[in-house]
């Protein structure tokens, strides 16, 4: 589709082990909404354990797919991440 969502920054910080094969639940929020970019948030846990395992961030930024320059972001897409913060 045209604009595309472009991974500009990401980040994790891990706090305690995690055992392969195992299941984990992800949490994900919207921390910050721009023009047109996204950052989300994520916590990672191990089954039914309170403290986070690992926690990142990422970033999306909305391009035009032929330019590459930044457009902002389509309000459709904004809907649905707003119901994400």
């Amino acid at each position: 589709g045209d604009p595309i969502a472009l991974v500009v920054e990401t980040g994790c910080r891990y706090f305690s082990a995690l055992d392969y094969p195992g299941e984990v639940e992800v949490g994900i929020r919207v921390a910050q909404l721009g023009r047109s970019s996204v950052t989300y948030q994520l916590g990672v846990f191990a089954v039914n354990v309170d403290e986070a395992a690992a926690e990142g961030h990422f970033t999306h930024i909305t391009v035009d797919r032929e330019s590459r320059r930044p457009v902002a972001l389509p309000e459709e897409w904004r809907v649905k991440l707003k119901a994400l913060s």
